[in-house]
């Protein structure tokens, strides 16, 4: 079992995907001369989802080993994740620093245990890199589904967690602001990885505790 202290980074892929998912919080940006840059460093910094409820299906692969997971986050720290692929992957609670995992009778058991504290600031300086690592951006319009979006993607030097440089996309919702769909690809481990969050508003949002 993990003790407080820097998050765990060797967990699998579904779990680390989530865990990195969960790491957007707001901080002070640089002032960038680029428009478009400015504004994907102030996405890399903000809350997911401007901090409300939300389901995102998220679909990757990871060495060419195929992942699918539901993600449900009511805030930061209270989130349930449900592994479709690979098949057999317990499902994940997060609350309040605990990561537990479905025991199949019901219940929880704790795998790893992290204060709340130390996690929003590790986030803290994570986000803060991100945010201030914009190498190039570029945007646009498009739609998804039918759906106008304001297209922002670009490239985000190479900062811990991370093990190369970091592509990144948002889609977001122009009516609303908020993102219906996000892309990552990096590499971890010696291995190219690509995942997309496609994002649902779940205002009424209710999750089990441990």
């Amino acid at each position: 079992m993990c003790q407080a202290g820097r998050i765990p980074f060797n967990l699998p892929f579904s779990e680390t995907v989530m865990r990195l998912t969960i790491l957007f919080a707001i901080f002070p940006l640089p002032l960038l001369a680029d428009p478009c840059a400015d504004r994907l460093s102030a996405l890399l910094a903000a809350p997911t989802f401007n901090g409300q409820p939300y389901a995102a299906r998220a679909t990757g692969e990871i060495g060419g080993m195929p992942s699918v997971t539901v993600q449900r986050f009511h805030i930061e720290l209270h989130s349930y994740i449900v592994t479709e692929q690979p098949p057999g992957t317990p499902d994940m609670l997060h609350f309040n620093g605990g990561a537990y995992m479905a025991d199949g009778a019901g219940g929880w058991t704790l795998a790893w245990q992290m204060d709340p504290v130390e996690m929003t600031r590790q986030a803290a300086e994570m986000r803060a890199a991100q945010a201030a690592g914009v190498i190039r951006a570029e945007c646009g319009t498009g739609q998804i589904d039918g759906v106008a979006v304001d297209h922002v993607a670009g490239v985000v030097k190479q900062v811990p967690p991370w093990q190369s440089e970091l592509g990144v996309a948002y889609d977001i919702e122009t009516a609303t602001g908020l993102p219906k769909r996000m892309t990552y690809d990096y590499t971890m481990s010696g291995m190219p990885t690509h995942v997309q969050f496609d994002f649902t508003p779940m205002p009424d949002m209710v999750l089990p505790e441990p």
